[in-house]
C-alpha cells in the first residue's frame, strides 16, 4: 500500500467516523425530544381529564 492510498483510506476511515458521532448525538437528541414529549403529553392529559 502506498503512503497516498493510506492517506485516503484514513481520511475515508475519519470521515465515517466523524459521521457516525454525529449520529449518535443526533439519535441521542432525538430520544430526549422523544421523553420531553411523552412528559407534556402526560401532562396534558391530566390537565383534560380533570
Amino acid at each position: 500500500m502506498s503512503f497516498f492510498g493510506f492517506i485516503s483510506t484514513t481520511l475515508k476511515l475519519f470521515g465515517k467516523d466523524n459521521t457516525i458521532k454525529q449520529s449518535t448525538k443526533e439519535i441521542d437528541n432525538l430520544k430526549k425530544r422523544i421523553h420531553d414529549l411523552e412528559l407534556e403529553n402526560e401532562n396534558l392529559k391530566g390537565k383534560t381529564s380533570v
